[in-house]
């Protein structure tokens, strides 16, 4: 079962899942793609280094107008901690979107800063959207200007295609300061689930998301945005798995 793995050296290789696009974000050796004519199958190899041996920070909240208690993003100490572990045998497991594994959950430090990118069902392909397909796109420009202006919070994409589950992809990065965010992918292709990691790292640079911003169509800055890696990463925050 997987475990939480913090302030250890480990060196791992996975398979995401990820879409191939020109004008995306660069990706450094530790996390790399490797494409085909019509999906990609990426693969992600980085060294997590130890911590401090400070304990995580404590997550905040703060006021909202209405006078609510509202979330905050961690610091990069304790971001880890605002990453759920995935549950084998809590209330999360067994979904059949995810193999009868607990379908992996958003970060729980935060606001969740726009609307979901998601794909409509009857676009079939969760690596090249048609951008007319695309249920709000606007979603995507919201997201790509939280990530250009390290706005503190998390944003999501989905894509399940009508059919048969061979394909699906889903995915999240909370961004925890003006550097450091945390991501992670999974989903089925060829029929396979796969389930990410987690990963602590360091954002492209803001420039990257302008660049995405300024592409042409909706499909391209989804493909740009879904295609955004980590350019270093530090830590394993929750361990992959897979069916």
């Amino acid at each position: 079962m997987p475990a939480r793995i913090t302030r250890q050296i480990r060196t791992f290789t996975l398979t995401l899942l990820l879409g191939a696009s020109s004008g995306c974000p660069a990706e450094s050796d530790g996390d790399s793609a490797s494409e085909t004519s019509s999906e990609s199958t990426p693969t992600g190899d980085s060294t997590t280094t130890a911590n401090s041996s400070s304990e995580p920070q404590p997550t905040t909240t703060t006021e909202s107008s209405s006078g609510e208690p509202q979330p905050t993003t961690a610091g990069e100490e304790g971001a880890c901690a605002c990453i759920p572990e995935d549950d084998f045998t809590g209330p999360n497991a067994g979904d059949p979107d995810c193999d009868g594994g607990p379908c992996p959950l958003p970060p729980t430090c935060g606001e969740e800063l726009c609307p979901i990118v998601e794909v409509d069902p009857a676009g079939m392909n969760c690596f090249v959207a048609n951008g007319e397909l695309l249920v709000d796109p606007a979603a995507v420009e919201c997201a790509l200007t939280a990530l250009r202006d390290r706005t503190p919070g998390f944003i999501r994409w989905i894509c399940h295609p009508a059919g048969d589950g061979q394909f699906t992809r889903d995915g999240f990065i909370l961004i925890v300061d003006d550097e450091t965010a945390v991501r992670r992918e999974w989903g089925h292709l060829n029929g396979l689930f796969q389930a990410g990691p987690a990963l602590l790292g360091d954002l492209p640079a803001p420039d990257v998301f302008t660049t995405c911003l300024g592409l042409g169509t909706a499909s391209d800055r989804y493909n740009c945005l879904t295609g955004t890696n980590l350019t270093t990463t530090s830590e394993m925050c929750v361990e992959s798995w897979g069916s």
